[in-house]
């Protein structure tokens, strides 16, 4: 019975010390700016990437590029922040990611 218990907190533990330690990486996609109105969404994972959709169209005149669309690890798609001359710019880029709604924010924006 004590080998069960001390089974079952070594496992709390090391769900616990798996929790802390994705808090503090980098978040798997980023964005990078190239210009004012160009980036580059980058995968900084260690594994694929695929974007289902863009989540948030509405906040665009045109999309920044199109999925779906797989991402490598390392590998980025460059995008296009096109907006209507009377919208505000968009603060972010939400998309579909491996069937996970994520919202990346632009910021540092030349």
């Amino acid at each position: 019975r004590e080998a069960a218990e001390t089974l079952a907190a070594v496992k709390s533990l090391a769900a616990s010390l798996e929790a802390i330690r994705k808090w503090g990486e980098i978040p798997p996609l980023t964005i990078e700016w190239v210009s004012s109105d160009h980036f580059r969404l980058r995968n900084n994972g260690d594994s694929p990437v695929r974007i289902e959709e863009i989540a948030n169209p509405e906040e665009f005149f045109k999309l920044p590029f199109t999925a779906p669309i797989v991402l490598e690890p390392g590998a980025a798609v460059d995008g296009d922040l096109l907006v209507a001359l009377s919208s505000p710019d968009p603060s972010r880029l939400v998309v579909v990611a491996n069937g996970e709604l994520i919202t990346i924010p632009f910021t540092g924006r030349p």
